[in-house]
């Protein structure tokens, strides 16, 4: 099983940096792909529209394809500054 854990802002710096450099489609794939995606401190800084566009993207390619974890210091109330919208998922757990 392949894991990839990293902050969400240097996933969010290196999509947006595959922007400049023709990479992005590429980046993006590698963070869709993976068996799981841990993303760590999401809501501990302000993102971007790119970034939440990014974020999205992800979130979107991995749907019902691979797990997501996501931790944070903050209550998911307080994600929408970090580019998420208030959700009611049912497969999104607070712990």
């Amino acid at each position: 099983m392949d894991v990839l854990f990293l902050n969400v802002h240097q996933m969010l710096s290196h999509l947006n940096s595959g922007r400049a450099d023709g990479s992005h489609q590429r980046r993006l794939a590698g963070y869709v792909q993976t068996d799981l995606l841990v993303l760590d401190d999401l809501g501990l800084r302000p993102v971007s529209p790119a970034g939440a566009e990014d974020l999205y993207e992800v979130i979107r390619g991995r749907y019902e394809r691979g797990s997501i974890v996501v931790t944070s210091n903050r209550a998911p109330e307080e994600w929408t500054g970090a580019g998420m919208t208030k959700t009611t998922h049912p497969k999104i757990a607070a712990v």
